[in-house]
Formats: C-alpha cells, sequence, structure tokens
C-alpha cells in the first residue's frame, strides 16, 4: 500500500530579475542568514552543484530538526530541487522544488513545491498538527524570502 505524501505550493513575487532571483536562492547557505526558522546550514563537498549536500537545521514544532539535503536537477535560472532526509526512521522525507519565472512585470514568481513523503504512522496521527505548523513556517518564510530577496547583494 503506498504512503500518503503531503504536498505544499507556496508561490511569492519579487521586484527583482528572475535570474538574479533564481542565482540568490541557489547559494543556498545564505538562506539561514535570513530565514527565521532555520538555525544553520552547513555544505558538505564542493559549490552548489548537481549532487552537493548540505545539512539543515531548523525549527518546526518547537524541536530543532536536522535534514540532509542534496541540491540536483538544476536548470539555471529556472529550477533545482533540493530532496531531503532526516536519517531518523521515525520522521519524514520531503523533496522542494524551487521554480522561478518572470512574472509579466520585470519580476519573478517564486514557486515552492514541497512533497513530504515517507510519513510515519506516528506522523500521521497528528498530520493536521504538521501541515499547519509547516504552513506557518512557510508564511514566515514567504515574508522574509522576499524581503531578503528585494534587497540582497549578488
Amino acid at each position: 500500500m503506498p504512503q500518503p505524501e503531503i504536498v505544499l505550493v507556496n508561490t511569492y513575487l519579487v521586484p527583482r530579475d528572475p535570474a538574479e532571483v533564481f542565482a540568490l536562492h541557489l547559494d543556498v547557505e545564505r538562506e539561514a542568514t535570513w530565514a527565521p526558522s532555520i538555525v544553520g546550514i552547513e555544505r558538505f563537498g564542493r559549490p552548489a552543484t548537481d549532487g552537493t549536500v548540505f545539512r539543515y537545521r531548523f525549527r518546526l514544532m518547537g524541536r530543532v530538526l536536522k535534514f540532509d539535503y542534496r541540491l540536483h536537477d538544476i536548470r539555471a535560472p529556472h529550477e533545482f530541487d533540493l530532496t531531503g532526509t532526516s536519517g531518523v526512521r521515525w520522521f519524514f522525507d520531503n523533496n522542494v522544488k524551487y521554480a522561478v519565472e518572470d512574472d509579466g512585470r520585470g519580476g519573478a514568481r517564486v514557486t515552492l513545491t514541497t512533497r513530504i513523503t515517507r510519513i510515519p504512522w506516528l506522523l500521521r496521527l497528528v498530520r493536521p498538527l504538521m501541515i499547519a505548523a509547516i504552513r506557518r513556517d512557510y508564511a514566515e518564510y514567504e515574508r522574509c524570502a522576499v524581503r531578503y530577496l528585494t534587497h540582497a547583494e549578488l
């Protein structure tokens, strides 16, 4: 029987050239300087290219969680994916696709599609609470992302 997954889609507009917005998002380690729920990001290996692994530490539902994300499918200047695993049997895995496109007014439309997979039975019991917590975190992330991406230097 296939495991249920959770799919969350967030879109926000940034009044900046889409190629610059893509480059800023692809500079994954800088995310820890402006995203309030991220406690830290550590890069393993080479600069941000296909296969680079980043260890994220972030706060969710009052806990600090650790995920290792692999960067892949970079299609500059439009899309890239980060696939994460917690390495903990009782927790979930996920994939985040970043898509950046022209908004038709000289700015960028950023869409983050998050697929949460391998959800263990214990977390299925608190699924509504988990979704609500992730949505709250994404709303805060979106506000901070727009502010940062609008003014950051490349």
